[in-house]
C-alpha cells in the first residue's frame, strides 16, 4: 500500500495548520547524542540552541511559529514542534515505523484504515518512517500507548512536544476525533519499554532449530527477531509477512511453511505462553499476502544487473582495499536493484538507502559506506538528491562501471571470465547464499503446523 499524500513545501497549498501556527506553543529541535552515542530529537532553547537550563514544559519558553520558522530557515536546527495542551483542542496520533523507507509502502494497513476513517490531517515524522495524524479531541487516559481493536500506537494531547514537519500524507482540515478518543484503552506498555522482549521458552531440539532459522531469516529482512505477545500478534505476521513474500524469495508453499514456522515459535499468548494463531487466521494472513505482487524489477533490468555481476565475479580476485569495500557496495547495488531497480535514459535506477547497503554488504561502519560512494561517483554512480541515511537512490551509468579501467584495472582486461548464470523471474532469488526455508509442508488446505507438533 503506498503513501497516498506527498509531501509540500512549508507554505504551500491550502494551511491546515492555520489554527496551530496562530497558538504560541511552538519551539525547536536538534538531534543530540544521548547515552551510548545514540541521537535523539531534543527540545532546544531558541535563543542559547542548547539543551542546558532550557525546559520545553515551560510557557515562558515557548515561541511563535513564525519565530521557529526563522530558526529553522537558518539551518542551525534540525526541525520544528508544536506543545498541545489543556487549553487547545488538539491530539496528536504518533504511529512509528510504519512506513517503507525504500518502497514508501505503508507496511500496517490498519494505519491506512484508520487514518481515511479520521479523515484529518496527517503527516509524516522527520525520519519519513512514521505517520502522525492531528485531531480535535481531549484525552481522559494519560499520554503514552493505546490500543484500539488489538493495534497500538501513541496518543497525546499535553505534557509532550511533537515535530511538525508539514510532509503531508493526508491534505485534509484537522478534524473533530472525540470519538475515536473516547474508544481507546490507555495500553501499559510505555514508550521506555519498547526494547523489552519476552523471555523465549525453551523447545525441543527440532523446534529450536526451527525458531533459529526463523530468526536468521527475519535477520536478514531488518525485522525484528523476537516473540510477539498478544494483542497484535495477527497483524505483526501480517506485516512481516507481507515485508517478506514481497521479496520474491520463497514460491507460495515456502511462504506457507515459514508463517506456520513462525507460528509455532514465536507467537505468545496474552498469559506470556507460546501459542500460535488458530488454522483459520493463519489462512487469512497467508492468502492476504500472497495476493500481494512481488516487488521484482522488469526482465531489462534483470539482464543488466546479470551483466553487473558477472563483470564484478570476473574482477574479484584482482581487487585490493580499498576497492575490494567498493566493490562490495556495488554487489549489493545489484542485489538491491533485483527488487527495485528500473531504466532510466539507458542507466540503472536502484532505490535504496545507506541502512541497506550497510547491511547487504555487510559494512558496520557509515563511514566506510560514505567513503564507497564518494569513490562511485567517481565511476558513474550519481546519488539521488534524496539520498541518505534512511532513503535515496542511485543512478548506475552501467558502461563506466563494468569499464575495467573505472576500477584501476587495464583496459584490455578480460571482462566476464566468470560469467553467471541468469537468474530469472521464476527463481526470484535475491541471495543465494540464504538457506531457503525447506518445503515441509504443504498448503493451508492440507496441514498446519501447531506448538509442538510437527
Amino acid at each position: 500500500m503506498k503513501a497516498s499524500g506527498k509531501s509540500t513545501s512549508i507554505h504551500s497549498g491550502v494551511d491546515h495548520l492555520r489554527d496551530l501556527k496562530y497558538c504560541r506553543q511552538w519551539l525547536v529541535w536538534m538531534y543530540l547524542s544521548v547515552k551510548n552515542g545514540e541521537s535523539k530529537k531534543r527540545a532546544v532553547s531558541p535563543t542559547t540552541l542548547r539543551v542546558k537550563g532550557f525546559s520545553w514544559n515551560d510557557p515562558d519558553n515557548w515561541i511563535s511559529y513564525d519565530e521557529a520558522i526563522q530558526i529553522k530557515k537558518r539551518g542551525i536546527v534540525a526541525g520544528i514542534g508544536f506543545v498541545p495542551t489543556e487549553d487547545d483542542p488538539y491530539a496528536f496520533l504518533d504511529f512509528d515505523h510504519v512506513i517503507d523507507l525504500d518502497t514508501g509502502e505503508l507496511l500496517k494497513p490498519w494505519v491506512f484504515d484508520l487514518i481515511q476513517e479520521l479523515g484529518s490531517y496527517t503527516e509524516k515524522s522527520p525520519s519519513d518512517a512514521g505517520i502522525r495524524t492531528i485531531i480535535k479531541a481531549k484525552m481522559k487516559t494519560p499520554k503514552g500507548n493505546h490500543s484500539l481493536d488489538g493495534n497500538v500506537f501513541e496518543v497525546y494531547d499535553k505534557n509532550q512536544w511533537l515535530s511538525i514537519t508539514e510532509k503531508v500524507y493526508l491534505d485534509a482540515p484537522v478534524q473533530d476525533g472525540q470519538d475515536l478518543i473516547d474508544r481507546l484503552i490507555s495500553h501499559s506498555t510505555s514508550r521506555s519499554k519498547k526494547t523489552t522482549h519476552l523471555p523465549e521458552v525453551d523447545l525441543s531440539g527440532d523446534l529450536e532449530d526451527t525458531r533459529k532459522k526463523v530468526k536468521r531469516l527475519l535477520t536478514k529482512n531488518d525485522i525484528s527477531p523476537h516473540p510477539i505477545q498478544e494483542p497484535g500478534r495477527k497483524i505483526t505476521l501480517l506485516s512481516l509477512g507481507g515485508t517478506i513474500w514481497k521479496t520474491g524469495q520463497m514460491s507460495e508453499e515456502e511462504f506457507w511453511t515459514f508463517i506456520n514456522e513462525y507460528n509455532s515459535t514465536l507467537l505468545y499468548n496474552k498469559e506470556g505462553e507460546l501459542e500460535g494463531l488458530p488454522q483459520n487466521e493463519l489462512e487469512e494472513v497467508y492468502e492476504s499476502n500472497t495476493k500481494m505482487p512481488l516487488q521484482l524489477s522488469d526482465q531489462e533490468v534483470q539482464e543488466v544487473i546479470d551483466k553487473i555481476q558477472a563483470f564484478l565475479l570476473s574482477i574479484k580476485p584482482m581487487m585490493k582495499r580499498p576497492t575490494t569495500t567498493t566493490w562490495d557496495v556495488v554487489t549489493a547495488l545489484a542485489l538491491l536493484g533485483r527488487k527495485y531497480g528500473r531504466m532510466v535514459q539507458g542507466n540503472l535506477r536502484v532505490a535504496g538507502s545507506h541502512r541497506t547497503l550497510m547491511k547487504l554488504s555487510r559494512k558496520s561502519s557509515h563511514e566506510t559506506i560514505g567513503n564507497a560512494i564518494t569513490r562511485l561517483k567517481r565511476m558513474g554512480v550519481k546519488t539521488g538528491k534524496d539520498v541518505g541515511e534512511r532513503s535515496g537512490h542511485f543512478i548506475i551509468d552501467i558502461e563506466r562501471i563494468t569499464d575495467p579501467t573505472s576500477w584501476g584495472l587495464p583496459s584490455d582486461y578480460a571482462s566476464y571470465a566468470y560469467p553467471i548464470q541468469s537468474q530469472s523471474n521464476e527463481d526470484n532469488s535475491i541471495d543465494n547464499e540464504e538457506e531457503s526455508i525447506e518445503n515441509s509442508l504443504s498448503p493451508p488446505s492440507i496441514t498446519l503446523i501447531r506448538l509442538g507438533i510437527i
